[in-house]
């Protein structure tokens, strides 16, 4: 019984030395720096990992060149709806610990994207939410379908479908007159 106890400890010990809190482990998912996504295979003590990428077999990469997997980097976190800066909609599928997302966008697919770059969605930004009936800068009516943290906005315009605007150049519904001393709401 004791040589069992041992042998577990021993095990237990090892696997701690080959992935230590924090560093890159067999089974993690990264990718590499040329915005390939993978999955680590194995570690090496020089420096070195064999890394199944997706879609194209398995290969060494330095450690040093691979961005791990993580839940959140920034503010922006696996399954948050983004905004990229070419203004296109999407759901973020990976983020990883060197600034990088991979986010599946509604029409185009799944590309890489600078984490950093991304406008994450809220249902409401200072006294701006989503449903609020809107005027653009064109006197076009409509309505706000997704707001993000970069100043961009969703809007359904009335007859035209989806476009993209600011919405600090949003107009947004008022439930009284501007010159009337009422309590106003959205």
């Amino acid at each position: 019984m004791k040589s069992l106890i041992l042998l577990v400890s021993f095990f237990a010990s090892a696997a701690a030395l080959a992935c230590p809190s924090g560093n890159l482990c067999s089974s993690d998912r990264v990718i590499d720096s040329a915005d390939k996504l993978g999955t680590v295979q194995e570690v090496f003590s020089n420096g070195q990992a064999t890394v199944h990428l997706d879609g194209y077999g398995t290969y060494t990469r330095a450690v040093s060149s691979l961005g791990k997997g993580v839940r959140c980097n920034n503010h922006i976190c696996v399954g948050d709806r983004v905004i990229d800066s070419y203004e296109y909609l999407g759901t973020v599928e990976e983020v990883f610990d060197n600034g990088k997302s991979a986010v599946h966008f509604d029409v185009y697919g799944t590309y890489i994207r600078p984490t950093s770059s991304l406008g994450k969605g809220f249902r409401c930004i200072e006294s701006v939410c989503v449903n609020n009936r809107v005027i653009d800068s064109n006197n076009n009516t409509g309505t706000i379908r997704e707001l993000f943290d970069n100043g961009k906005s969703a809007v359904y315009l009335d007859g035209y479908g989806t476009y993209i605007r600011s919405f600090s150049s949003l107009g947004i519904k008022l439930s009284c007159r501007l010159r009337d001393a009422c309590s106003c709401r959205n």
